[in-house]
């Protein structure tokens, strides 16, 4: 999050941001569904976003891709906007949110910038009110009122000989002191012989000093003071010429430092907790994920990453704990990822730094490089192996890389030169590999189909049965026979034509279950079938029957069984020579 500075309510800030995508964090994508409403602003950390988006503009037409730019966004919000009365006040800060955009066909949202109007003990409320540009000036003009309408008359008009010409005597009312102080000073610089210092009485804190070893000063680090002050000098130009002209080094220098988002004191604490009553958040966690800097006390300095808050206590957790337990001390919150060092700023770097002991771990480029981090680099690297190295067969040797198998094994999977060397069939057990089984059921599923030729095993016996004329059935069943032809021998056997008394019987017994004891449902709604069952044509008439119904002029309907909802219905008509009904549809 990036602050943006302390305005007024008469300025308009405006806002450039960047997407990027999210295999690869150095390539630059656009996004979509950016709109006005998109741009939420908060007050002083709390919930309630601004009303309005009077006031917001895109920039470059829709915000989107700016200057036809790939990932580079913008908008811009104008503070004099007050359709939300009193939103944008001195004294507060402010957090700008993206809410619901679209990047590399993902849902973000994230705090684009943060700043403040009029940030209380800052540039912009220190220059007004009493220190305001008007008062000063006012100031100044009461000055030259004190002092006369100018301060000519107190200049000399002219200089004398190269240096201002000012009437001593002028200097007091006492001459005689005026003189002696011509005397002591004569144009020439101190000269004793024109001088007569009176008679000092006593002179405390004295003490002689000779060479250049002072008492009061101490002796000199080098050879003498001048020396010293030599290496002084030279220290100081070699600053200058670090930090630039006119301190061009440290222009910026507010822009790698990190803002806190607030402030305050804390009213006691532990070695990983911070209790401070003025923390009013309400919400759970309010802080965490960002840092706390400690300001004063013995802990002065220390920063810990934010792990928890919790509001009904107002307490603080962080870690990894800090040296004193915390008590009235001053501290910061600063946003989470601004506390390390801006590299990009760092310049004329003269010495390597070893960044082993860091957090750094991207490089922006990688040359041919075949070292490896690890306790034994090399040794990995040569068993791991490289990407041209070609596949082998059979177990791995103690010379074969894990990229030769890793190829051997694709190209058992999906690869066009298939397995190097095909094992024989064996059956499955213990130390026995997928292809061997692979092998013997495929021999297997060759014996099979040559099982199947003409005159073959099975092909045989299947010919000898359907050769057969009679089925012997002694010692079995015979499954249901769908048809025939000609039944001899059977039990209860019927005549030509007819079923036997017992089939009789059973009949008689299914349909008058179906007729007399089964009970079925009336027709649902909708347009009868013009190929129904049986029941359901014996269900319609039953129900136009039985069923309330109506008609009119123009309409007949015939309701369900709760004589309110229309099952059916059919228009009708009658020119008194014709009465007509049409076909039935489904209701209401």
């Amino acid at each position: 999050m990036s602050y943006l500075g302390d305005f007024t309510t008469a300025n308009t800030i405006y806002r450039l941001f960047n997407t990027f995508d999210s295999n690869d964090p150095s390539a630059s994508v656009t996004l979509t569904g950016l709109a006005l409403g998109d741009i939420l602003i908060y007050k002083n950390g709390g919930i309630t976003q601004r009303s309005s988006t009077a006031g917001f503009t895109l920039l470059d037409t829709d915000g989107i891709d700016f200057d036809g730019t790939t990932g580079i966004h913008g908008f811009s919000i104008d503070l004099s906007d007050n359709t939300d009365a009193g939103f944008y006040a001195t004294g507060a800060e402010y957090s700008i949110v993206i809410a619901s955009v679209t990047v590399d066909a993902a849902t973000v949202n994230f705090v684009a910038a943060s700043f403040s109007i009029e940030r209380t003990g800052g540039a912009l409320a220190l220059l007004k009110g009493t220190n305001s540009l008007a008062n000063i000036k006012t100031d100044t003009a009461a000055i030259l009122v004190d002092t006369g309408t100018t301060l000519d008359g107190r200049i000399p008009a002219a200089l004398v000989g190269g240096r201002m010409d000012a009437d001593v005597g002028a200097i007091s009312t006492d001459t005689t002191a005026a003189d002696n102080l011509e005397l002591f000073f004569d144009g020439t610089g101190y000269a004793a012989a024109n001088s007569t210092v009176g008679t000092v009485t006593t002179l405390t804190g004295n003490t002689a000093q000779t060479g250049d070893n002072f008492a009061r000063i101490g002796a000199p680090a080098g050879a003498s003071i001048a020396a010293d002050l030599l290496v002084i000098d030279n220290f100081v130009d070699g600053l200058e010429s670090t930090i630039g002209a006119a301190g061009a080094g440290l222009t910026d220098i507010t822009d790698r430092l990190s803002a806190a988002l607030t402030k305050g004191t804390a009213d006691s604490g532990t070695t990983t907790t911070m209790v401070d009553a003025a923390r009013t958040e309400a919400d759970t966690d309010y802080w965490a994920g960002d840092w706390v800097r400690f300001t004063s006390g013995t802990i002065s300095g220390q920063t810990r990453l934010i792990t928890g808050f919790t509001p009904g206590s107002d307490t603080t957790t962080f870690a990894p704990a800090v040296t004193q337990a915390v008590g009235t001390n001053t501290y910061d919150i600063i946003p989470a990822g601004h506390t390390g060092v801006d590299w990009g700023g760092v310049i004329r770097a003269t010495t390597a730094v070893d960044l082993a002991g860091t957090d750094i771990q991207l490089c922006d480029t990688v040359t041919t490089n075949s070292d490896m981090r690890g306790t034994d680099s090399a040794a990995l690297a040569s068993v791991v192996g490289a990407l041209n190295d070609a596949a082998v067969g059979g177990d791995p040797t103690a010379t074969d890389t894990v990229m030769q198998y890793i190829k051997q094994l694709v190209n058992v999977l999906v690869g066009t030169a298939g397995v190097v060397t095909f094992p024989a069939a064996a059956a499955p057990g213990n130390a026995v590999s997928l292809a061997e089984i692979i092998r013997s059921i495929y021999d297997d599923s060759n014996e099979l189909q040559g099982d199947w030729v003409d005159a073959g095993r099975l092909d045989a016996i299947l010919d000898a049965r359907m050769a057969e004329t009679s089925i012997n059935t002694t010692g079995g069943v015979v499954d249901t026979v769908t048809t025939v032809t000609t039944a001899t021998n059977l039990t209860n056997a019927p005549t030509a034509g007819d079923l036997t008394a017992a089939m009789k019987t059973s009949v008689n017994a299914e349909v008058d279950t179906a007729l007399v004891t089964t009970t079925y449902a009336e027709p649902a709604q909708g347009a009868p079938a013009a190929t129904a069952s049986i029941k359901d044509k014996i269900g319609y008439l039953y129900k136009g029957w039985r069923n309330r119904s109506n008609q009119t002029s123009t309409t007949y309907q015939l309701f369900n069984d709760d004589a309110t909802t229309v099952d059916h219905k059919a228009t009708v008509s009658d020119d008194a020579t014709t009465a007509e009904k049409g076909e039935v549809a489904t209701g209401p």
